[in-house]
């Protein structure tokens, strides 16, 4: 009686650290990502020099070396090294869940943009990129939604409007 085992994946379990915020601080950043005022990402613009570095190099590493050797399959909530889909691109990414045997849904760490990929777009993350911080902060503004409720029902007029004034505008 023989048990053979297939390794699914060797790869170290990389975290990134993610800042913590207290309410009220103050600082310059960038809107990453609007959906509505009370759900959107930010990144501060002390560390984008950094970030178009590590941007740059991921892409550099991951677009020459060749996929893994054996399958990957990282856990949920793991960080790996992801293929965005708009430019082709490499960024770091957390798996937020699985949503069939071979796609995952993934949060990119320093936009906050949210994705499904399949797993063959995905690679270990080499722990050099692990150092940076998450650059995405999750942020909401201290607004009740147009329609008068508290649970943060936007109309999409409203959001498109925010998403439209918001994006890629420096916040201080």
């Amino acid at each position: 009686f023989k048990i053979f085992y297939k390794l699914i994946s060797a790869a170290p379990i990389i975290d990134i650290e993610t800042p913590l915020l207290q309410v009220g601080e103050d600082f310059q950043a960038l809107v990453s990502i609007a959906v509505n005022p009370s759900y959107f990402f930010v990144q501060n613009t002390l560390h984008t020099h950094d970030l178009e570095q590590l941007a740059q190099s991921m892409n550099d590493y991951y677009s020459t070396s060749d996929p893994p050797s054996i399958s990957f399959k990282p856990m949920e909530m793991s960080c790996c090294a992801a293929r965005y889909s708009v430019d082709n691109r490499w960024y770091r990414a957390r798996i937020k869940r699985y949503s069939s045997e071979t796609t995952v849904e993934l949060v990119y760490l320093d936009y906050g943009n949210n994705e499904e990929r399949n797993i063959h777009e995905l690679r270990p993350l080499d722990p050099a990129f692990a150092r940076l911080p998450a650059q995405a902060i999750c942020a909401a503004l201290e607004l009740l939604p147009v329609n008068g409720d508290n649970n943060s029902s936007w109309t999409k007029k409203a959001s498109f409007k925010f998403h439209e004034d918001k994006l890629t505008k420096q916040l201080d």
